[in-house]
């Protein structure tokens, strides 16, 4: 996706939003207040979660400086050995030097013999101290990087430590303004219709997002049919096979395989315990659920089931922090009630690439997964497309 189709994209899913929080109505000041809140809890888990990750790349990297830094005072010490040898050596051989050599008795063959031979005795001499100070002066810079990173380490513990610190009190906050929502819902019947207006948001968002999916693919759709007319017009001679071979795939017959042929073998987005299974009624009432709900550690990294393009990346109602991959032919997936999000929409991603970390946004007490996989807009059982290891 191209820079300017992402920000068309954003800009059509912001209208989205809108258009949908005017249809649920106006929200009281702890609903505002606790989306705020999760929102702001999401940011700061993020970076906790990218500081975390630098800590374990300089913590690597010291460890390379630190085995470098030994080697090099293993050669230090054998040069220092090479060197007094050979001074020694220098030393027994007296103190001849070029001028002794020459007003020397000896024959002419025998002083040029000696002349060489001090020559070589020099430049040997000159290349091992040159060999040592290379050893010092790279030691002096790794000793130099060592205390560096060492400092960067101590800022990012630093860092990390407020982070903790500012996460534990939103996680005060947001339980306070819990306690305010739950006083305005109130009994079973309010929590059935909070359930209902949930459900019915999650799919006119998922509806709405569908459109959009569907406009800006009939508008490629209809760039590619001109590209391929101007094509056609500029190659009148080319013949109808060509033609078929390279006809744009905007106009080809749908794909095959993909996501679909992967179905009973995908991994599953965390590991934990499952709530409840697909189709089960929620809170005594009489709404099934779309997905399931597995219990995971806060934090936990949840991974993306197949590769695609996150296609939603943001805090909705119900769902809290939520993001949404689209892995092409009609198929989502859904993963609800984040921490934080790690990617942007737009964003490509890998099959079991990160993309969010487990947390209990949306109004949950315990940290857990909501995941519901949608084929062709419609949810379908996550325990029939996911492997039971």
């Amino acid at each position: 996706m191209h820079e300017s189709e992402l920000q068309e994209l954003r800009k059509e899913l912001k209208k989205l939003q809108k258009s949908l929080a005017k249809k649920q109505g106006t929200q009281s000041a702890a609903k505002k207040e606790f989306k705020r809140t999760e929102i702001k809890i999401g940011e700061v888990a993020a970076q906790g979660h990218q500081i975390t990750r630098q800590q374990q790349q300089l913590d690597q990297q010291l460890l390379q400086l630190h085995r470098e830094q030994a080697e090099l005072d293993k050669q230090r010490q054998s040069q220092r050995n090479v060197i007094a040898r050979h001074l020694n050596s220098a030393y027994r051989a007296g103190d001849r030097n070029a001028l002794t050599i020459l007003f020397s008795e000896s024959s002419p063959a025998e002083i040029d013999r000696q002349l060489r031979a001090l020559e070589y005795i020099n430049q040997a001499h000159n290349e091992l101290l040159a060999r040592y100070s290379a050893i010092l002066k790279r030691k002096r810079e790794v000793e130099k990087s060592i205390t560096a990173k060492q400092q960067q380490l101590h800022e990012n513990q630093q860092q990390l430590a407020e982070q903790f610190q500012q996460l534990n009190a939103l996680q005060q906050q947001r339980t306070a303004v819990l306690q305010r929502l739950a006083q305005e819902i109130g009994g079973a019947q309010q929590r059935m219709s909070k359930l209902q207006d949930e459900q019915q948001a999650k799919q006119a968002l998922l509806d709405g997002m569908a459109r959009l999916q569907k406009q800006r693919q009939a508008r490629k759709q209809q760039t590619a049919k001109k590209r391929e007319l101007a094509w056609q017009h500029e190659n009148q001679s080319i013949d109808a096979q060509r033609d078929d071979r390279t006809q744009s795939p905007a106009a080809s017959a749908p794909l095959t395989g993909g996501f679909a042929t992967a179905k009973g073998q995908l991994p599953w987005p965390v590991r934990g315990k499952r709530e409840h299974s697909f189709g089960k009624t929620l809170s005594d009432s009489a709404i099934k659920a779309q997905g399931v709900t597995i219990a995971a550690p806060s934090g936990a990294l949840v991974q993306s089931i197949y590769s695609g393009q996150v296609i939603f990346a943001d805090w909705f109602g119900g769902q809290g922090l939520l993001a949404i991959v689209d892995h092409g032919d009609g198929y989502w997936s859904l993963y609800g009630h984040n921490q934080s999000l790690l990617k942007s929409v737009g964003a490509r991603v890998s099959a079991g690439e990160a993309i969010a970390t487990v947390g209990n946004s949306g109004g949950r007490d315990e940290p857990a997964l909501y995941f519901e996989i949608r084929a062709q807009g419609k949810p379908s059982d996550p325990a029939k497309w996911c492997s039971r290891s």
